[in-house]
């Protein structure tokens, strides 16, 4: 019984050489595995920080591109430019009149952004302070954006104009030294209400004339005209006192309703103390900081750049350049974007360097991973009045 007890002792088991094996080996497998999660993680989360970026880039150009095509447009008839006359108090808190004056586009600059190279996010005191920014004409942001916008980036505003309704005319009994324009259907039957919102930025346009008045409208959505008369209008933007229509706007009125917009980057909504997250917005038909709606519009758009190109030259100017001379003179604006995906992808700072237009790059020292994007759009597209 001892002989056989003792064979079995010998053939079972491991030895102690055979069971280190065996772990070193299963631990090699292990991490060999854990490499492969490890690296199949993070190319999912650098794919997922792109894809989102990509996303965010699509949406963001959309809609600034839709509003440059029309920035500073207005009515054409039969192919011939209308003259619009101002009717809107310019002289204000800036807003929507600095735009209006400056012909229905104008951008601002940050300091320093124009060429060369410049880390972001800007640190310190002093950078969000609204004398940063500048244009060739001015100093100092709109009230109605000041500081809001992210230091080191670009702002746009501009005038967009689309038609309100073509069965709405003027009625054959309007006079241009009346304040208000009554509003009639095309067999000049009273239009019981317009429907457009007191405080909406317009414009009237008659082709037999060939002239237009950009006004705000005084009336409620319930009337049935319009007036350029005095009020409290919850936008702050009002008219000038005494000064009457360019032409009656009788039966051959068509009325346009024109939208003032500024786009900048700010901090989004979904921003926590510990982890900032960027975001364009626009606000619309805001003065002074009155009542003013900030829409965001796409959350990971980090910075904005804007560069202008002049009619009948190639070259690309900074907001600054004193060679524009005149807003009317822009005939293109080239806008860079960078995305920043939402989340870090990576455990450790990445260095990035994205070059953008005009020979300006910016550096990047976190861990985020960014993309740029570059698009050229021309301005003062044109409506064709019937």
């Amino acid at each position: 019984m001892n002989k056989r007890f003792s064979k079995m002792s010998r053939s079972g088991g491991f030895s102690l050489i055979e069971l280190m094996i065996a772990l070193v080996l299963g631990l090699l497998v292990t991490g060999a595995l854990i490499q492969v999660f490890l690296a199949n993680k993070l190319t999912y989360t650098v794919s997922d920080g792109l894809v989102r970026a990509q996303e965010s880039a699509r949406y963001a150009m959309l809609r600034l591109n839709r509003d440059l095509r029309m920035a500073a447009s207005g009515p054409m008839c039969s192919g011939a430019p209308v003259e619009l006359n101002n009717i809107i108090e310019i002289d204000n808190d800036g807003d929507v009149g600095d735009i209006i004056q400056a012909g229905g586009f104008i951008a601002y600059d940050y300091n320093g952004t124009d060429s060369g190279t410049y880390p972001f996010p800007l640190d310190g005191s002093g950078n969000d302070n609204a004398n940063q920014w500048a244009n060739f004409e001015t100093t100092g942001l709109p009230p109605a954006i000041d500081g809001r916008v992210l230091p080191g980036t670009d702002v746009l505003g501009m005038v967009t104009m689309q038609p309100i309704a073509h069965d709405m005319t003027g009625c054959s009994n309007n006079n241009a030294n009346q304040a208000s324009l009554g509003v009639c259907d095309d067999n000049d039957d009273s239009i019981s209400s317009h429907g457009v919102d007191q405080g909406t930025i317009m414009a009237a346009v008659d082709c037999t004339a060939g002239v237009g008045d950009v006004f705000v409208n005084v009336n409620n959505a319930s009337a049935s005209s319009f007036s350029r008369g005095s009020g409290n209008i919850h936008t702050g933007v009002s008219n000038q006192n005494n000064v009457n229509w360019s032409t009656p706007y009788q039966e051959n009125t068509e009325f346009y309703r024109s939208d003032v917009t500024y786009y900048y980057i700010g901090q989004s909504a979904g921003s926590t103390p510990d982890r900032f997250r960027p975001a364009l917005f626009r606000v619309r038909n805001c003065n002074g900081g009155n009542n003013c709606v900030h829409e965001e519009l796409a959350e990971g758009v980090e910075n904005m750049q804007v560069f202008l190109r002049t009619n009948g030259n190639n070259t690309l100017h900074d907001p600054r350049d004193n060679a524009i001379g005149n807003w009317s003179n822009v005939s293109a604006v080239e806008l860079d974007l960078v995305l920043v995906s939402p989340e870090p992808v990576d455990n450790r700072d990445l260095e990035q360097s994205l070059e953008l237009g005009n020979g300006l790059t910016v550096e990047m020292e976190d861990r985020r991973i960014r993309v740029a994007y570059s698009n050229t759009v021309a301005v003062r597209n044109r409506i064709t009045v019937r």
